[in-house]
């Protein structure tokens, strides 16, 4: 080729012509490689730079350095400046971070060199990441108040906002944001999250299927972190986050009944742990997103829904609270769309507020406990399929299991919560319960919690102290280190008919048995005059056995019926 004075053409217009600028004398070196930022990552990440003048025919070094690279670590030295081919960097010895620069030095003349222009990230670990207040009370994760201008990157360096990280850097599958405790003013605006921060394999969804997930949001578990949402149509967005898993966040709306706390469109396999809604329109969203999780969470007090599906399907609710919402849940998924609630206390307090009201989609729902009052109905059925339209309701838990088959082993009794008026969702426990700020306590006055031990006898319950009666408590707190203790003495709990109903012929009479209880054998016994006076059903029935099918002709008509085991 003809050359202009450097032995290499130019780029542009006039390279390779007389018309071509003159190269300087004076040599130069160029970083070319991640120069507007990037990411790095394994043992060959080529490193390319650009050498001119007097350095072409030098040796050069390569170093890299973090954050403001007060101090630089050689990557390989004696190279020749001038190369065709990258140099293969081997990135691994070097810890993760998103603040990574290279440099390349002459070494005949230092004083030529040249570092990228804009920080990459060096990605062979997951990184975390940390937003803090303007306070450093019952902090767990930071060591300084949050600023607009930290880095975001180092627990000493929190940011102050949530969404000025999501916009500042690309979060990658394993990275954890840090959301330590403190109270989150969001005011007319609302944290968006996508799918730039979360799985980057759109098309391969085997492994959060399996039970992988992406990026994680954390807040602290002390139960300290509180977005308090104001004039905000929707606090959290998730699009198309897939995988995204968020933990111990308390989402409240200062404008009660306005505004959906959590909304999770296209998030396929999102995790929820932890999660409070309280006050607003809609607790929790789910739009066309299938495998949602939502665990140890709570909505309550919502105009509306405390969680609402839509168009989605395999959504589970696992172990929380629907507390004084119009609607527990409002499914309106795809036909065959499935929803499974379990463990989980349902509160319809209100004159048409519902535990479940289903448009469309198949819900499953068993092992619960549906409380109802003032004229409270346990479920609904809008029989059109399309919202408006005419409604089933079912006032009793009994009449919508012998309609629908769901809440087979479901109560329908107060849960004895320690304070539900004051979000103290403990149950009551004799042999003690948990406290926040003290631990457990045992209160001789507390009753007995018919959620204590009344769970699906297939959910892990090792998690709860002990003694933890060998099975999950429905709510909250099931399956956790803060679980209500089991009496030593076992539990039995009535189930059917606990609200009330009707029935007659061939009855199933259902009911939960806890704790060394399991291992007995219970009578079942009938009143026809509201306990008066009992005559026996059944005797020496296995107490594990949870149901008994009881012809009740030969028993003639009660109005005032009871049925006991013991």
């Amino acid at each position: 080729y003809v050359t202009a004075d450097g032995a290499r053409v130019n780029i542009g217009l006039h390279g390779n012509t007389a018309r071509a600028s003159k190269s300087p004398s004076a040599g130069s070196l160029i970083a070319v490689s991640l120069n507007d930022g990037g990411r790095a990552e394994g043992s060959t990440w080529p490193l390319y730079w650009i050498a001119r003048g007097a350095a072409t025919g030098h040796t050069v070094r390569v170093e890299y350095g973090a954050g403001t690279a007060s101090v630089w670590t050689a990557v390989a030295t004696n190279l020749p400046a001038r190369i065709l081919l990258p140099y293969a960097w081997n990135t691994t010895p070097f810890t993760s971070t998103v603040y990574g620069l290279w440099r390349v030095v002459d070494e005949i003349t230092p004083t030529i060199q040249d570092t990228n222009d804009s920080y990459f990230a060096l990605r062979n670990s997951a990184i975390g990441f940390y937003v803090n207040d303007a306070s450093t009370n019952g902090d767990m994760y930071t060591t300084a108040i949050g600023a607009p201008t930290a880095s975001g990157a180092a627990p000493s360096e929190p940011l102050d906002d949530l969404q000025t990280l999501l916009d500042r850097y690309d979060l990658e599958p394993g990275d954890t944001v840090y959301m330590d405790s403190g109270n989150y003013q969001l005011i007319q605006r609302t944290y968006r999250w996508g799918r730039f921060d979360a799985w980057d394999a759109m098309t391969n969804l085997a492994a959060l299927a399996a039970g992988s997930s992406s990026v994680t949001l954390r807040g602290s578990t002390n139960g300290g972190t509180v977005v308090s949402a104001f004039q905000t149509a929707t606090a959290l967005v998730f699009t198309q986050a897939l995988g995204v898993v968020v933990r111990d966040l308390s989402i409240r709306q200062l404008v009660k009944g306005n505004g959906t706390a959590v909304d999770v469109t296209q998030s396929y396999y999102a995790d929820f742990i932890g999660l409070h809604a309280v006050d607003g329109s809609v607790g929790f969203v789910v739009n066309d997103a299938d495998g949602v999780l939502f665990s140890h969470c709570i909505a309550r007090n919502n105009a509306e829904s405390g969680l609402y599906t839509f168009h989605s399907d395999d959504t589970t609710w696992r172990n929380g609270v629907l507390w004084s919402n119009k609607y527990g849940v409002l499914q309106n998924d795809e036909e065959g769309g499935g929803l499974l609630v379990e463990n989980t206390a349902i509160g319809a307090l209100s004159g048409g507020a519902f535990a479940w009201l289903r448009v469309k989609g198949d819900l499953v729902s068993d092992y619960n406990d549906i409380f109802r009052a003032n004229g409270g109905f346990a479920a609904g059925v809008v029989e059109s399929g399309v919202l408006g339209g005419g409604t089933t309701r079912y006032e009793k838990v009994t009449s919508w299991y012998n309609a629908s088959g769901n809440d087979t082993h479901t109560l329908a009794s107060d849960p004895l919560f320690a304070v539900s008026t004051n979000s103290d969702f403990h149950p009551q426990s004799p042999a003690g319960r948990f406290v926040t700020g003290t631990g457990y306590t045992t209160n001789i006055g507390d009753g007995l919690s018919p959620l204590i031990d009344t769970g699906r006898p297939t959910t892990p319950y090792a998690a709860e102290p002990q003694p933890n009666g060998s099975r999950v408590n429905i709510g909250l707190y099931g399956g956790t280190g803060e679980a209500s203790l089991s009496p030593t003495n076992g539990v039995l709990v009535a189930i059917t008919f606990s609200d009330g109903g009707s029935a007659e012929g061939d009855i199933n009479l259902r009911w939960a048995a806890g704790g060394v209880t399991t291992g007995h054998t219970v009578r079942l016994d009938f009143s026809n005059d509201g306990g008066a006076t009992w005559t026996n059903i059944a005797t020496n029935v296995a107490a594990s056995l949870g149901t008994y099918l009881w012809n009740s002709v030969p028993y003639g008509r009660a109005a005032a019926g009871l049925w006991r085991l013991v």
